[in-house]
């Protein structure tokens, strides 16, 4: 019914009815049109994350994505990680971050357990709980214990913030009281121990 613009590497997303795929430059489909939300904001190593279920609602300015269930298609080579997660973000290294039992809402997701994957094998590698994380942004996320969300998921209540690679590792151990989430410059992000 609609076909998307085609990106520099040669796919664009395509619309039948109110399910959403992938086709090539030669009009190959590359993922079959089965999904609800295909997000092309995650592409790395050639996975998109896919959705059935789900729905994409606007708050403002905002686009943000609801419900379903998520999982990842690699558009080259066909792998997929079957859509059974309540987040999942960026490949990186050959490893995905998913979520399972977590609320995912204005780009954070609280509670559930996070596993790290193998995009070659689809293992769960790693399994941790953290009670919020961000989404992934160049290969890391921002994760806490303890936290709790409020007003809508627009302010974050207590916890301890620490950082995590794409494999699930702590980079930075959990002992921020506070970050900055959305003010970082040239890789800093201002952060606060005990006030």
């Amino acid at each position: 019914d609609d076909i998307g613009h085609f990106s520099d590497d040669g796919f664009a997303e395509v619309k039948l009815g109110d399910k959403s795929g992938v086709i090539n430059i030669s009009g190959d489909t590359i993922v079959p049109p089965i999904y609800d939300i295909i997000d092309w904001n995650e592409f790395s190593e050639g996975f998109v994350r896919v959705n059935i279920g789900g729905k994409v609602n606007k708050l403002g300015d905002y686009w943000y994505s609801e419900g379903g269930k998520w999982g990842l298609i690699n558009v080259y080579d066909g792998r997929i990680i079957e859509p059974i997660y309540d987040d999942i973000w960026s490949s990186s290294n050959g490893c995905v971050f998913a979520n399972v039992g977590g609320r995912h809402a204005y780009g954070l997701t609280e509670d559930g357990v996070w596993s790290s994957i193998d995009t070659s094998s689809g293992v769960e590698i790693i399994k941790r709980k953290y009670d919020l994380a961000t989404d992934f942004s160049n290969g890391r996320a921002w994760v806490n214990v303890g936290a709790r969300l409020w007003d809508n998921a627009r302010h974050i209540y207590g916890g301890k913030w620490g950082l995590i690679n794409a494999s699930g590792d702590l980079i930075i151990p959990l002992i921020y009281d506070y970050i900055d989430l959305y003010n970082f410059s040239e890789g800093f992000a201002r952060v606060n121990i005990g006030g």
